[in-house]
């Protein structure tokens, strides 16, 4: 995990500090499973979870693995904490209260400053003199790549050193967990307030937030492809229900994360990593950013005169591990929220349809003459029925997901 600060130009032009967070270094599912002897020594008791039979869209039945030889594909590397929960807030700091500018040259012209303007100083990435470089933080070397030939820590700015309390190669790896790859991009975009599904148009071509109006969900060129001519008529014949399916499937993805956040593994994980990240910043905060010593130079166009030299005041604590508590207990509670709100909303709309599937599979039933197309309906509403009954099922049976942080 890499987290930094730099500028970014707005829309309009202006320069926005702004906290950027991008993983990498990542071992892969095939590292995990497969990899060299010393890699499958140290990722043998990471966890993997998937559905019983991911194949099968009537199997609600989230687990996990017991076995990792048996992983060979349709997972990602996720760890509980996402990484985006950081940079966002820090940024959600910025949107707040501003704080009393400390550049001794004043160029912003600003008698108060976000928080993204306050720290960019001493949490940059790039700074001439490396004054904000931590070299060795209460004893520990930065676990990362910046090695030098000896194989010895090199320094990590501030940013950096916070993202490492995240998993990677190098340290928390055993809080790696391999998720099956649907539910796992359904999680991020939870957590990275995004629409958990955006398929589907209206007649005005505008994208929808969900396939809870069936019809929309209409058979694409792209499910048509591959398949003979016979099953093509029969998957536009069915083109309504083909919609309910969509939107079931959609169901499962998000009911799997629901379960997985429930799981007490990724729960202990999660725990730990918050409260990780929250000693560090506690650290960052009052330890170490106090100690950078920053100066300022204007340089004089008189060569005979002499440069204006500054120093900026030293950084002040700004109880930054109380804010990263707050924000996260309060976030992950409306994460949940979210997961409640659209997994009984969801459900709820697949019950409605039940009914209407019941009245004209009865009816087809009733028919004296039946022709292959009515008994191939019947079966085909049968089937949908079930779905939808399993759906109720999985929802019934859920429990409560509870903030691991109340």
């Amino acid at each position: 995990m890499k987290l930094w600060v730099d500028i970014q130009k707005t829309s309009k032009g202006k320069e926005k500090p702004q906290v950027f967070v991008q993983t990498e270094n990542y071992p892969g599912p095939k590292d995990i499973v497969d990899g060299k002897d010393d890699e499958k020594e140290r990722y043998k008791n990471i966890k993997a979870y998937n559905f019983k039979d991911y194949k099968d869209c009537d199997d609600f039945s989230f687990i996990q693995e017991k076995s990792l030889a048996i992983l060979k594909s349709n997972y990602q590397t996720e760890h509980a904490l996402e990484g985006q929960a950081l940079s966002s807030f820090i940024n959600d700091l910025s949107a707040g209260p501003k704080y009393d500018n400390l550049d001794p040259f004043n160029q912003m012209q600003d008698e108060k400053v976000t928080f993204c303007n306050l720290m960019l100083p001493y949490w940059r990435t790039e700074y001439d003199d490396k004054a904000n470089e931590l070299k060795v933080v209460d004893g520990k070397k930065y676990p990362d790549d910046n090695q030098d030939k000896e194989g010895k820590n090199s320094a990590a700015t501030p940013a950096e050193w916070l993202a490492s309390a995240l998993p990677s190669r190098w340290s928390n790896w055993d809080e790696f967990m391999l998720l099956y790859t649907p539910v796992n991009g359904m999680k991020g975009r939870l957590w990275q307030d995004q629409p958990l599904v955006t398929e589907g148009a209206n007649s005005e071509g505008k994208n929808m937030e969900s396939l809870l109006d069936f019809k929309i969900a209409q058979v694409s060129n792209e499910d048509l492809k591959g398949l003979k001519s016979k099953d093509k008529k029969k998957l536009i014949k069915h083109d309504k229900i083909f919609g309910l399916e969509k939107a079931i499937e959609k169901w499962r993805e998000v009911y799997g994360v629901y379960i997985y956040c429930s799981d007490k593994h990724f729960v202990k994980v999660f725990q730990d990593q918050v409260k990780r990240v929250a000693e560090m910043f506690d650290v960052l905060d009052k330890k170490e950013l106090p100690k950078i010593k920053l100066r300022s130079t204007r340089r004089n166009p008189d060569k005979k005169q002499k440069d204006d030299v500054r120093d900026w005041p030293a950084w002040k604590p700004l109880e930054l591990k109380q804010k990263w508590n707050d924000y996260i207990k309060e976030r992950t509670g409306s994460r949940i929220k979210n997961l409640d709100d659209w997994l009984k909303k969801w459900h709820d709309a697949i019950q409605g349809v039940r009914g209407d599937l019941v009245k004209e599979r009865d009816s087809a039933k009733g028919k004296k003459e039946k022709s292959e197309d009515s008994k191939e309906r019947v079966d085909y509403l049968d089937k949908f029925i079930d779905r939808i009954d399993a759906v109720k099922k999985a929802f019934d049976n859920k429990g409560e997901l509870k903030n691991p942080l109340a």
